[in-house]
């Protein structure tokens, strides 16, 4: 769990959001269940990708730093942009 809280303290990073990222208390399925203003920051593409990264190094032994996760995050996020995807 520590890589995950870390990889969505970068996602939040990169729009100014940290703070609203789960600490070292907070147990991280406690923080994406949340009510408030966390519901509405779960976003299915960070939890797909930080799935798929956990399989990869558990089942294939290969891991990808956190930073290099959230890049390719937000240059998936920026093609979904980039094709008129809004909220």
């Amino acid at each position: 769990m520590v890589y995950a809280r870390e990889a969505w303290w970068r996602v939040l990073r990169q729009i100014h959001l940290e703070w609203f990222a789960p600490t070292d208390a907070e147990d991280l399925r406690t923080w994406c269940g949340g009510s408030g203003r966390r519901r509405w920051f779960r976003s299915p593409d960070v939890a797909w990708k930080l799935w798929k990264e956990i399989n990869r190094r558990v089942f294939e032994g290969v891991c990808v730093q956190a930073a290099m996760l959230v890049e390719q995050i937000a240059e998936e996020g920026n093609s979904w942009i980039n094709a008129g995807f809004s909220a």
